[in-house]
C-alpha cells in the first residue's frame, strides 16, 4: 500500500522532546578537556584548520569559545558524497562542526577543509550527499541553545516557526524577538531584553536574505590569538568571515533557556554551518558561542530509525463513545510516534504527532474527520527517520449509526428528549455547547443506552446560557450530533 506522511504546522507543535541517542557506532567520544586518548585527526590539513583557532585556546594562550572543540569526537569516516572520489569523501567530527576533505576540489587552505551545511541539513531535514543530490530525513530534534531538551530546536525553527522564510531584519533595528518552541513574542509581550543587540549585516545571496545581528558579525570579524605554521600571534580569527559560519539562514532570536539548569535569556542566530549563541552574562571570551552543530549533526546521521510499534488495537471505553487506539512500542523509547488514517488500504494522512511516552490516541474529534477512515497505523519516529508502520486496526464492517433528530428541551421539566432513528446504535451521549471567549467548546455530560429518547437535566447540567444535542454511537464509531435544543433565552 501506498502511503505518504506529512505534518501540519498545527501537529508538528506538538513534537517536543529531544532524542538523546547513544552515539558508538564509530568510536565517537564524549565531550571533555583535550585527552590523551582522543582520535588522532585524519590528516594533516585537519589538524592544521583545528590548530588556528583552537590549538591557543588548547594550551592556554588565550581564553574564548572553541571553533571546533577540545579534540576530535571521531576517528575517520568515510561517508558517501557523488563528486568525492570513489563515492565517498573523509569527514571528522567534532564538537562544534565536522570538518570535510576537499582537497579533491582545491589543494589551497583554508577551503582545502570545508565544514559543509550541517545546520541547513538539520532544520530542513534534506542530507546532502552530492552538490544537487539529497535524502530526505527528519529534522534534528536538538535544541540550539541552551540545556538538552531546551527549545528551539532544528525541527521548530523549520517545520513549526518557519524561520529561514522570515524577512530580514533592517540595519539598525534593535533585535527584541523572542523565540518559543511554537511562536515568536515581540519585546511589549515577553520583556526587555538582557543586552541591546542591533541588526548588523545584511546579506542577500543566492536564496539567502538575512541580517546578522552585530554581536555575532563582530565576532566573525573579530582578531586574536592564532597558531598558524608553527607559530602563534594575533590575526584574524577567520580567514573569510563566513568560512566556520556559512551565511545566515535565519534572523537573529532570543529565548529563555536553561543553561546548567540556570533560567538564561541568550540570542542565538543559525547561519548555514554553524549556530551562533550570544549570552552578555558570560566572560567577554565566551559571550558568543558556537553550538555544539557536530555532536548533534552525528546524532542525527549515525542513529538508527526506532523500531515498528506492535500490538495496535482499536477499542471503545466502557459506556462511553470515546474510541482509542493503544500500542507498544518497542526497543529503546523514541521521540514520537505518528497515528495515521487509511482509506481502503491506498492512501493514508498523518492524524497527528505525539510525543514519545505516549502509546494511546484519542479519537475524538466531534466533526467526525478521523472516523471516515477504514483503518488507523502508528509510526514511531526519531531524528533519524520513521520505523516501519505497526499492524492495521480498523473499524468493524458495520455502518455508523443514524443521527438523532427532533432534539427538543422542555423548560419546565429540564428535559431533552429527540427522536431515535435507527437500531443499530448501542447508546447516546448528551453533550451541552458552550460558547467561551468566541469558541465553541462542546462538553459531554452523559452516557444513556439505546432504549433511551430523553434525559432529565440535573444540577450543574442546568446552564440557561448553553444549548444540548445527542448523538448516537455503535461499535463503528459515533454519528453526527443532532440539532440544538436551546433554553428560550438563547
Amino acid at each position: 500500500m501506498t502511503r505518504t506522511f506529512l505534518f501540519s504546522k498545527a501537529t508538528t507543535a506538538s513534537i517536543v522532546l529531544m532524542l538523546l541517542a547513544q552515539v558508538v557506532a564509530v568510536g565517537i567520544v564524549s565531550v571533555s578537556p583535550t585527552r590523551a586518548d582522543a582520535p588522532s585527526f585524519a590528516s594533516a590539513a585537519f589538524e592544521r584548520t583545528w590548530a588556528r583557532t583552537d590549538q591557543p585556546v588548547a594550551n592556554g594562550a588565550t581564553n574564548r569559545t572553541w571553533m571546533w572543540g577540545p579534540q576530535a569526537n571521531s576517528g575517520e569516516i568515510e561517508e558517501d558524497y557523488a563528486e568525492a572520489p570513489g563515492g565517498k569523501r573523509t569527514v571528522q567530527y567534532f564538537d562544534k562542526s565536522r570538518m570535510e576533505d576537499n582537497s579533491y576540489r582545491t589543494p589551497d587552505a583554508p577551503w582545502d577543509v570545508t565544514n559543509g551545511l550541517l545546520v541547513t541539513e538539520m532544520i530542513t531535514g534534506q542530507q546532502q550527499v552530492g552538490d544537487g543530490q539529497f535524502e530526505e530525513r527528519m529534522p534534528a530534534l536538538a535544541n540550539v541553545a541552551g540545556d538538552a531538551g531546551e527549545h528551539p530546536t532544528y525541527f521548530d525553527i523549520g517545520r513549526v516557526l518557519n524561520l529561514l522564510n522570515k524577512p530580514a531584519t533592517p540595519v539598525g533595528t534593535v533585535i527584541d524577538t523572542l523565540a518559543m518552541s511554537h511562536i515568536l513574542l515581540s519585546a511589549e509581550n515577553w520583556g526587555t531584553p538582557p543586552a541591546i543587540v542591533t541588526a548588523a549585516e545584511r546579506v542577500t545571496i543566492g536564496g539567502i536574505d538575512h541580517t546578522v545581528a552585530s554581536v555575532f558579525w563582530d565576532f566573525m570579524n573579530s582578531s586574536g590569538t592564532i597558531y598558524e605554521d608553527g607559530w602563534s600571534g594575533t590575526g584574524q580569527l577567520f580567514e573569510n568571515p563566513y568560512y566556520a559560519t556559512g551565511y545566515p539562514i535565519t534572523e537573529a532570536y532570543w529565548s529563555n533557556v536553561r543553561i546548567g539548569g540556570v533560567p538564561t535569556t541568550v540570542l542565538w542566530q543559525c547561519f548555514e554551518r554553524r549556530c551562533l549563541t550570544y549570552n552578555p552574562n558570560n566572560s567577554p571570551g565566551w559571550q558568543v558561542e558556537a553550538g555544539n552543530v557536530g555532536l548533534h549533526y552525528y546524532q542525527w546521521l549515525h542513529s538508527d530509525p526506532p523500531a515498528t510499534p506492535e500490538n495496535l488495537e482499536l477499542s471503545r471505553n466502557p459506556g462511553t463513545d470515546d474510541f482509542v487506539l493503544t500500542w507498544e512500542s518497542q526497543g529503546n523509547a523514541p521521540s514520537g510516534f505518528g497515528v495515521l488514517g487509511i482509506n481502503r488500504g491506498t492512501t493514508s494522512e498523518t492524524l497527528s504527532s505525539l510525543p514519545g511516552d505516549q502509546h494511546t490516541y484519542l479519537l475524538w474529534p466531534l466533526d467526525l474527520r478521523e472516523f471516515e477512515f477504514d483503518c488507523y497505523a502508528v509510526q514511531a519516529f526519531n531524528e533519524a527517520g520513521y520505523s516501519g508502520t505497526s499492524n492495521d486496526a480498523c473499524w468493524p464492517d458495520v455502518k455508523l449509526p443514524t443521527t438523532p433528530s427532533n432534539l427538543t428541551l422542555n423548560e419546565s421539566t429540564n428535559t431533552l428528549a429527540w427522536t431515535d432513528n435507527g437500531t443499530d446504535e448501542i447508546g447516546f451521549t448528551v453533550w451541552r455547547v458552550e460558547l467561551i471567549e468566541g469558541s465553541y467548546w462542546w462538553r459531554r455530560l452523559a452516557t444513556v443506552d439505546a432504549n433511551a429518547t430523553s434525559y432529565s437535566l440535573v444540577g450543574a447540567d442546568i446552564n440557561k446560557n448553553f444549548c444540548y444535542a445527542v448523538r448516537a454511537f455503535n461499535e463503528r464509531g459515533p454519528s453526527d450530533l443532532s440539532n440544538q435544543g436551546c433554553w428560550s433565552s438563547q
